[in-house]
């Protein structure tokens, strides 16, 4: 059996292989940042033309279906263009009406277009305390002690953090004001 001696030797070479770890990863990430301001000008550029020349190609092809009858889809240049019809989506306003029809008019086929479905709610029964739960037979699992080992966060990584949500966000802003 392990004393906390043992523990603690153990915690000390975990921390110590972490941080080489950490080292690594902070290497990775500075050299990707190098790359990153090397690159994503020629990126943003890059990406700005390929969006304006698949605008132009789309508008040319939309208006110009008739090119495309037969065959309706071509390849060129590996890519595929053409026309072909959207899968669709299915509507239906009034879900109550239409399973009343569905009886009326295709009864021997509303086993298979009728879903009905009763299922307990889990969000709810997990409010209810243990003798509840166990008049209808059911029991939280996985509610006992496990094992934790994990780094107390540190500033550095609260700053880090903090840096890819802005950056996030930053890159989120710029995208919208390119589809606007």
């Amino acid at each position: 059996m392990a004393t906390m001696q043992d523990v603690e030797r153990e915690v000390r070479n975990f921390a110590a292989v972490k941080r080489e770890l950490d080292a690594i990863m902070e290497e990775l990430t500075a050299e990707t940042e190098i790359l990153k301001k090397k690159y994503l000008p020629r990126l943003r550029k890059a990406t700005s033309v390929v969006t304006n020349q698949h605008g132009a190609l789309y508008r040319m092809i939309a208006d110009n279906p008739g090119l495309f009858d037969k065959p309706r889809l071509q390849l060129i240049d590996g890519i595929r263009v053409g026309m072909k019809v959207g899968k669709g989506s299915l509507e239906i306003e009034d879900a109550d009406l239409t399973v009343k029809l569905i009886e009326k008019h295709l009864e021997d086929q509303k086993d298979i277009l009728i879903k009905t479905t009763k299922e307990p709610s889990k969000a709810a029964i997990k409010k209810l305390d243990e003798k509840s739960m166990k008049l209808i037979n059911v029991s939280i699992v996985g509610k006992k002690d496990h094992v934790v080992i994990e780094e107390a966060d540190t500033q550095l990584n609260k700053i880090l953090s903090s840096l890819l949500r802005f950056q996030a966000e930053e890159l989120q802003n710029e995208y919208s004001e390119r589809e606007e």
